[in-house]
């Protein structure tokens, strides 16, 4: 199924189709269930339930989505509010992105945002970030071991003092700040890569 609104709202309970598309302008979507959806939204504001995959071009736009399995997102000027999510490519500018838990891996590429991760899953085994003007605070729950290799310009690492941090290799040349080495107690499951330039990098581990 393939709906074009602008100036108008959608709503759906459930779209069970492969390929369902939707380009919305100016309107609220308001979606229940979907299997699998591509969706342009500009100047508008979606709430989603649950969804399979997810394809996202937003502009200037709004979102609350509670739980995805593998998302796909191309954003600027946008606010991103994720509760749950699988896995997901975000590449996005000018937007916060507040994501409640991952299950499996994320890669961010954001500039002039924010980015906050509640909570990791131990399944997962990948997260990555290239991020510049967007401060990362991310928790890493203590009792999940991973390697860290991050790059800071201009910006601050700071890494959870409550667990174990082996610090393998710690370099700093004029305003740049590379730290890698390992956290937690047992073998890492999970590898951190993040770059981040003229803003900071917080982990926790609660």
């Amino acid at each position: 199924a393939a709906i074009d609104v602008k100036y108008g709202d959608f709503s759906c309970d459930k779209m069970a189709s492969k390929n369902s598309s939707l380009t919305l302008g100016y309107g609220n979507a308001n979606i229940t269930e979907v299997n699998e959806l591509i969706a342009d939204l500009k100047y508008s504001n979606m709430t989603l339930g649950t969804a399979n995959d997810l394809n996202l071009t937003t502009k200037y736009s709004n979102f609350k989505l509670n739980k995805v399995k593998n998302l796909k997102v191309d954003s600027g000027y946008d606010n991103y509010k994720i509760e749950e999510v699988s896995s997901a490519i975000i590449e996005t500018k000018y937007t916060p992105v507040k994501i409640g838990k991952v299950d499996q891996s994320l890669d961010i590429t954001n500039k002039y945002g924010s980015i906050q991760i509640g909570n990791i899953d131990r399944k997962v085994n990948a997260l990555s970030f290239s991020l510049g003007y967007t401060d990362l605070k991310i928790n890493i729950p203590s009792d999940v071991s991973y390697e860290f290799d991050i790059t800071a310009k201009y910006g601050s690492i700071i890494l959870p003092k409550n667990i174990t941090t082996n610090i393998r290799n710690r370099e700093k040349s004029g305003s740049t700040t590379y730290v890698k080495g390992t956290a937690g107690s047992g073998t890492p499951t999970l590898k951190l890569d993040a770059t981040n330039s003229y803003s900071d990098i917080n982990i926790t581990a609660k």
